[in-house]
């Protein structure tokens, strides 16, 4: 089980993660960069809400699932760009 700082900080992480996973699936979207942003800052917040809503242990393995999803997708970003 993780303490309640282990779990805000994973919380905090498998958000940034979710908004860059997000990002890198709609790069090819027509609106504004900054729009785009906000968008997903949008839908992160409201996904990070739910997510504290599930039972800490689950949050942790979510949270180990997505991380080298998030690591190979920011190694994507910057090879590509």
């Amino acid at each position: 089980m993780c303490t309640k700082r282990e779990y805000r900080r994973c919380i905090a992480r498998t958000k940034q993660c979710i908004v860059h996973t997000l990002y890198a699936y709609i790069e090819a979207a027509p609106a504004a960069l900054s729009a785009r942003h906000k968008y997903l800052e949008r839908v992160a917040h409201a996904l990070s809400i739910k997510l504290k809503e599930i039972n800490k242990s689950y949050i942790t393995c979510l949270h180990d699932y997505l991380e080298p999803t998030c690591l190979m997708q920011a190694y994507r970003t910057r090879t590509v760009n």
